[in-house]
């Protein structure tokens, strides 16, 4: 995806500090360059694949931070146009989630909060009915919506429920530093503390898995 891309353009400039390298987060300079990267690399993914959840969020991130919420609406509604469905309730599934709470910050942008209201409440019906963890697992999608409801202290304790049931993913490190629906709870104590576990148990990771002889069998579970 788009996303893991990002990380993965990120870690020539940045060391090997994580798997794909940190996210821009703290630096214009950076922001400017890896912002640019991602969303070149956002727009050749749509062009395979137009409902790519990842590759339309990073450019969502683009068009909100310039303030556009509405040409970020007209891609979704080209590429997810169940979600923007207005004669009947949107139609949300495991494989258009991230999406639907996505359209939902471009919506809560553009004033219309109601029909942002009626994604957050679907995606999280979706949410329980599907695990946290897996390839098409929730993740911490749970997090993101307490957030845009402006629900803090759920969506911390979201959070690091996740974070002990064992969620890192590819993609930890964007969430860390650039996914606009977890904005509102970026600088809380509690969003770096539990950033800052899951960046040392991935460091813990790394060193158990390079002290591996190359040829050894890696233990997947079950």
């Amino acid at each position: 995806s788009s996303i893991c891309r990002f990380q993965i353009d990120s870690t020539s400039h940045v060391g090997r500090e994580s798997p794909g390298g940190r996210c821009p987060g703290g630096h214009a300079a950076d922001n400017v360059r890896y912002g640019a990267a991602a969303a070149k690399a956002a727009h050749k993914a749509l062009a395979g694949y137009p409902r790519d959840s990842s590759s339309l969020g990073i450019l969502r991130n683009g068009d909100l931070r310039r303030g556009d919420p509405g040409s970020a609406w007209a891609r979704y509604a080209s590429a997810l146009p169940e979600l923007l469905n207005t004669s009947a309730p949107p139609q949300i599934d495991a494989m258009n989630l991230s999406g639907a709470i996505d359209l939902a910050l471009v919506l809560q942008e553009a004033g219309e909060h109601d029909r942002a209201t009626a994604l957050l409440a679907g995606s999280e019906q979706v949410i329980r009915g599907i695990p946290r963890l897996g390839l098409l697992g929730y993740g911490i999608a749970d997090a993101q919506i307490h957030a845009l409801r402006g629900n803090k202290s759920k969506a911390l304790a979201a959070l690091r429920e996740a974070e002990r049931a064992g969620w890192r993913g590819p993609t930890w490190l964007y969430y860390r530093d650039v996914d606009l629906n977890l904005a509102s709870i970026r600088d809380e104590p509690e969003f770096k503390a539990v950033f800052a576990d899951i960046e040392r148990d991935m460091a813990r990771q790394r060193a158990e898995l390079a002290k591996r002889p190359k040829d050894a069998p890696l233990n997947l579970g079950p």
